[in-house]
């Protein structure tokens, strides 16, 4: 299991010890940027074409040209957020951000904190967002980010971090 995962290092607790895979969490949110990005190549090769074909003002390809590379530069972003994964083991779990993994086993976590922040706009709150930290016994702490978090996410580290220390919350 461990060599099927990219990024994932030898340093880091084998798939034997975090136990059988319970849950494998993607990042949601890799769509908007690949569809903007997508969105504005696009105007910007309609404007370089039109540049082209009538006699229109030389900021049209200049702003044809910028937008292009924003367009790459959006898809690229997309392209990264996509590999980011969280998978919840029995007995830990595995963040993997980028290329980057990071595992972390419930036997080293002394508490879980979760804030919530809450977006307003005009009075009305229109969107929640959690952040988790897992608290380890030697006073670290590890962020759990590679993925947006949703309450079902933080129910199931939770539920099991309980389960496997049988701690409280």
């Amino acid at each position: 299991m461990a060599d099927a995962i990219p990024g994932y290092q030898q340093g880091e607790p084998a798939s034997e010890e975090l136990g059988p895979l319970i849950a494998e969490f993607k990042e949601e949110t890799a769509g908007v940027p690949r569809a903007v990005g997508l969105a504005l190549g696009s105007a910007g090769v309609l404007l370089l074409t039109a540049k082209m074909l009538f006699d229109l003002h030389p900021f049209f390809a200049v702003l044809g040209i910028f937008w292009i590379g924003l367009g790459f530069l959006m898809a690229g972003l997309a392209r990264g957020l996509k590999k980011n994964r969280l998978l919840v083991y029995a007995e830990g779990l595995l963040q993997i951000k980028k290329d980057d993994a990071q595992a972390c086993l419930w036997r080293d976590v002394q508490n879980i904190l979760v804030s919530e922040r809450r977006e307003y706009a005009s009075g009305l709150g229109y969107a929640v967002h959690y952040d988790c930290s897992l608290q380890h016994h030697d006073g670290a702490a590890t962020n759990v980010d590679a993925v947006t978090m949703k309450p079902h996410i933080l129910g199931l580290i939770r539920e099991r971090w309980q389960m496997s220390t049988g701690a409280t919350p």
